[in-house]
């Protein structure tokens, strides 16, 4: 991942103190997007969470192939039935960027414990693909 690839958590106006900012604590300005019903998902919670593999499996596995293992949570009362009737307009206008640990295949769900790192706003949809930008 480059410098081009991680999002600026600097407040407007404040500069860098030249430390060294750990991975694991940068975020991606590109993510996966996955809607989820039920309830929402919040910053600094870390609670599991449930998707349909055979709507959501593809994304999911691709999440798993990134180095930073995180996804974009929407909050959506009713959302779709598969990735392929996603549509990024009905989309509310924040969600929650969160990092994926201990994903499992239970029965017909994937499962996995989600640690919400901070808010997200969806800029545009990039190759086809279910991704936002990150603003954190």
């Amino acid at each position: 991942m480059t410098e081009q690839d991680q999002v600026d958590a600097l407040p407007e106006g404040e500069e860098a103190s030249g430390t060294i900012v750990p991975q694991e604590q940068t975020l991606p300005n590109q993510l996966y997007i996955i809607p989820i019903h039920g309830r929402p998902f919040f910053p600094g919670q870390t609670l599991p969470v449930m998707v349909n593999p055979h709507h959501w499996g593809r994304t999911m596995a691709k999440v798993a192939r990134t180095d930073h293992h995180c996804v974009a949570l929407f909050y959506m009362d009713n959302p779709p039935e598969s990735a392929e009737a996603f549509d990024h307009a009905s989309l509310p206008e924040h969600g929650t960027v969160i990092r994926i640990h201990h994903a499992s295949k239970q029965d017909d769900h994937l499962q996995f414990v989600g640690q919400g790192l901070g808010r997200v706003e969806q800029r545009k949809a990039l190759d086809g693909f279910k991704r936002g930008q990150v603003l954190v």
